[in-house]
């Protein structure tokens, strides 16, 4: 199955799915009341016959035979039209309710989406689709029977062939309608279940989100400052580039419906950095935060994973060993290299290499071992591409 997409608004999709069901099953009761129609007037039609004073006796044993075949008939479609019409009448209630108590925060649902969420709802449909084609095409069959069977210049044989095949679809029919009837049962509550599941964590994810652009600002808002402060000689110049930085970034934050969060660090940095008039300056910090998005986790065989998860632990270690030259002590070498070097065979060092750029690995590993992030970062002999 395809991944449910990282945009999905599960209150809209669980709505669409309401009102497909509505008529899905809408076209149930109206196969199911033709169905009916149809036997209700070949039941009446027969006791009419049974009922008639010049009958003899066979004619009048055959007539309340077909009029009891077409009562039983009858009977068990117009069960199908019950069945059908209740389960829409609930799944309008659901979806009316849904509605009134979605109206004041439909506006917020866009939210991130897990795959599990589709992959239920479309497992459903697919068993409730197998089951509702053949169903709607048997139904459809029945009525022609039914069709050929009141013909009025169709002969006896004819006439019989038309009802036995118009009983046997609307038997079909029958049992194929109780098949989507419980698809239908089983997509609602699942629908129910995904809707209630996303509201509940509708405030886990808004607090989570905010929590990482939280952090994205506050290393946007950081790093450049401590840039302009490096690479700025003038104090009054500081300062004034210091408060235009945070009024941008207050800007570029203070609006929730643009994620800014999910953007490469090294992208939005880049573009505050131009437009302070910094372009220069920024180039030769670059290489640190890369515009572009995380790298894909190692790919093939486990040679070809172990590979590259080393070619990407020496890049990191390239890059925290650059900062030893401006070390205060130089004695603190040996031991930093030697912490380094069991650093990065631990477990979440592993996992940061799969998944985060090198100098994103890099300034963890400056931090875990006491060393000043900032100086890991000058400009590297090659390209840093994770």
């Amino acid at each position: 199955m395809e991944p449910a997409p990282e945009d999905l608004d599960v209150q809209a999709y669980c709505r669409s799915l309401a009102l497909q069901q509505i008529q899905m099953l809408t076209r149930l009761a109206e196969i199911a009341m033709q169905l009916a129609e149809a036997e209700g007037a070949r039941a009446i039609a027969a006791q009419v016959r049974a009922a008639a004073p010049k009958a003899d006796e066979a004619a009048v044993q055959d007539a309340r035979a077909e009029a009891q075949e077409a009562g039983m008939a009858f009977s068990r479609f117009s069960r199908s039209v019950h069945r059908s019409l209740a389960l829409r009448s609930r799944a309008a209630d659901s979806l009316c309710a849904r509605d009134k108590a979605q109206a004041a925060d439909r506006a917020a649902a866009r939210q991130d989406r897990r795959d599990r969420h589709r992959n239920e709802v479309e497992g459903v449909l697919r068993h409730m689709i197998w089951d509702e084609i053949g169903d709607f095409s048997r139904g459809a069959r029945a009525v022609a029977a039914q069709a050929r069977a009141v013909q009025p210049k169709a002969d006896e044989a004819a006439v019989q062939d038309a009802r036995a095949e118009a009983q046997e679809a609307g038997m079909a029919f029958s049992r194929f309608s109780r098949s989507v009837h419980r698809s239908l049962a089983l997509r609602g509550r699942a629908a129910d279940s995904l809707c209630a599941r996303d509201k509940a964590q509708a405030a886990d994810r808004a607090a989570a989100r905010q929590d990482r652009r939280d952090r994205h600002r506050n290393e946007v808002e950081g790093v450049l400052r401590h840039m302009i402060w490096d690479e700025i000689g003038d104090f009054s110049r500081v300062e004034a580039l210091h408060a235009e930085l945070e009024e941008r970034v207050e800007d570029l934050y203070d609006d929730e419906t643009l994620r800014v969060e999910d953007r490469p660090l090294g992208s939005v940095m880049a573009g505050l950095a131009c437009g302070l008039g910094l372009t220069e300056e920024w180039g030769r910090w670059s290489p640190a935060w890369p515009g572009t998005p995380d790298p894909a986790r190692p790919a093939g065989d486990a040679a070809k994973v172990a590979v590259e998860r080393a070619r990407r632990r020496d890049a990191a270690v390239a890059a925290v060993e650059r900062s030893f030259a401006d070390l205060p002590d130089p004695a603190r070498i040996p031991g930093i290299r030697a912490g380094l070097a069991a650093r990065v065979r631990e477990a979440d060092v592993i996992a940061w290499l799969d998944t985060e750029t090198t100098q994103t690995v890099a300034r963890r590993l400056c931090r875990s071992l006491g060393i000043d992030s900032y100086n890991c970062f000058e400009k590297p002999a090659i390209a840093d591409t994770g």
